[in-house]
């Protein structure tokens, strides 16, 4: 049904401009037909998730970060899906005292995580600076890491 309305009302003339949020590469024949016929399209899309050939298919592309879909959510979500918080400092946060738990490798940098006092903490430390994260729950955090910077290949558990 969104395709079939996409068209009708571009090619009546009810629309100048097209966003789909999309990741689909089914899409793209519509999209293609909405250029054509000279509406204006976007796609905006999840980078990890999306076709890689549909963003070009629209005139303009824009990605969706993880942030983003976070900030989009209500408040009651954000209340009860805290995000880790991004330790950008070269140093531990907190004066906490911490203890390695596993350590890993992501993209050729080692990568551990810490736990101090109920909370968790992943750093890795490279030429580019400082990726680090923390949060109460550690599966959380794993998982946070894994989508914004990458998953790691963890080599031992302490």
């Amino acid at each position: 049904m969104l395709a079939t309305d996409m068209l009708t009302h571009g090619y009546d003339g009810n629309m100048e401009k097209a966003i789909l949020l999309a990741g689909d590469l089914d899409f793209r024949p519509i999209i293609e037909a909405l250029v054509r016929r000279g509406v204006l399209t976007e796609i905006w899309f999840e980078p990890k998730s999306a076709a890689k050939e549909l963003p070009g298919a629209a005139d303009f592309g824009f990605k969706i970060h993880f942030h983003q879909l976070w900030a989009w959510s209500n408040s009651d979500f954000q209340v009860r899906c805290r995000m880790p918080d991004v330790v950008t400092s070269a140093h531990m946060p907190d004066g906490r005292q911490y203890a390695p738990v596993r350590e890993g490798y992501l993209n050729g940098r080692t990568v551990t995580l810490f736990q101090g006092n109920g909370l968790f903490l992943i750093r890795s430390e490279g030429p580019a600076g400082v990726l680090a994260a923390s949060h109460d729950d550690v599966d959380v955090l794993v998982r946070y890491f894994d989508v914004i910077h990458g998953t790691v290949n963890w080599e031992r558990m302490s």
